[in-house]
């Protein structure tokens, strides 16, 4: 299966580890599955300094997406419904 490719703008990754913080910047995230079998699902993120991948297990990737498409949802400010004014 080709991998699924997502161009990202001002995005960083951020590592802590140890008591240290790594940061770098990415520019793109892929996101692959390896065979049709219940094999984790890679998420890599590519930048300038190199690449970071984060395998899931299916369940786990598909709970996460859905929590942040739920909390982004969610966190979306309502907007104010005007009245329009009729030209009569």
């Amino acid at each position: 299966m080709d991998d699924a490719i997502i161009q990202l703008r001002d995005t960083r990754i951020v590592i802590e580890h140890g008591g240290r913080t790594i940061r770098f910047r990415v520019h793109s995230a892929a996101v692959s599955i390896v065979d049709a079998s219940r094999r984790p699902i890679h998420v890599r993120f590519e930048g300038p300094q190199g690449e970071v991948m984060i395998e899931l297990p299916r369940t786990v990737a598909w709970r996460l997406t859905a929590d942040v498409h739920d909390t982004t949802i969610a966190a979306r400010p309502r907007r104010k419904t005007t009245k329009r004014r009729s030209n009569l």
